[in-house]
């Protein structure tokens, strides 16, 4: 995970701080390039999904878009209480 998110600072997609009541913790935020790529990752997975839709997948597809859907709240909730 550091490495991932080592390189994700360096693209600036991300800023990494320490936490301000655990100096040994680290707090990392999406910068507004980090926020415009996962739009991107989103749309371009929106369009995965689609097309495999049309695919003999379709109907096991269909039943994990709602655990998807909330891990998506899930993570979404994460990043607006940070």
């Amino acid at each position: 995970m550091t490495n991932t998110i080592h390189r994700l600072e360096e693209r600036g997609f991300v800023i990494v701080t320490a936490d301000e009541h655990d100096r040994r913790a680290k707090r990392v935020f999406l910068t507004s390039a980090g926020r415009e790529m996962r739009e991107s990752c989103i749309q371009i997975a929106n369009q995965v999904v689609l097309e495999l839709s049309q695919t003999a997948l379709a109907q096991e597809l269909l039943a994990i878009v709602p655990v998807l859907a909330e891990l998506r709240k899930y993570l979404d909730s994460e990043r607006e209480r940070n």
